[in-house]
């Protein structure tokens, strides 16, 4: 589910990072904020993606992790990298992790692996 708005010709951010949170943390998805073209979308996606496909002019502002996850995920390094095919200009995007500082992250940022697996003794 998305939601859009016309920006107007000037800077809008209605959907303060704050509020991205508390949305995340009521629906335990992630939540977008996109900018296409004057257009701000916000994107309810998943618990593990936004829902949002990578295309010409548009930039990922910032997406929430509702698990608390600090570091980008594969998906999250990936959608940039194919972003970027399009627009050179979203080099670099912010995660809001629920509980826990943004951070800033871009293509060369490591992301975070899946644990190994458990090592169980019987």
């Amino acid at each position: 589910m998305s939601f859009s708005y016309y920006d107007g010709g000037k800077e809008i951010h209605n959907v303060s990072p704050a509020a991205a949170r508390y949305l995340s943390a009521q629906l335990k998805v992630e939540v977008g904020l996109l900018k296409n073209g004057k257009h701000y979308v916000l994107s309810i996606g998943t618990p593990s993606a936004i829902n949002y496909a990578p295309a010409k002019g548009v930039e990922l502002i910032y997406h929430t992790h509702p698990n608390g996850t600090i570091y980008p995920s594969i998906f999250d390094i990936g959608w940039l990298n194919k972003n970027n095919a399009y627009n050179a200009t979203n080099a670099s995007s912010i995660i809001l992790p629920l509980g826990k500082p943004a951070i800033k992250f871009n293509t060369k940022t490591t992301y975070a692996a899946p644990p190994p697996p458990l090592q169980i003794e019987e």
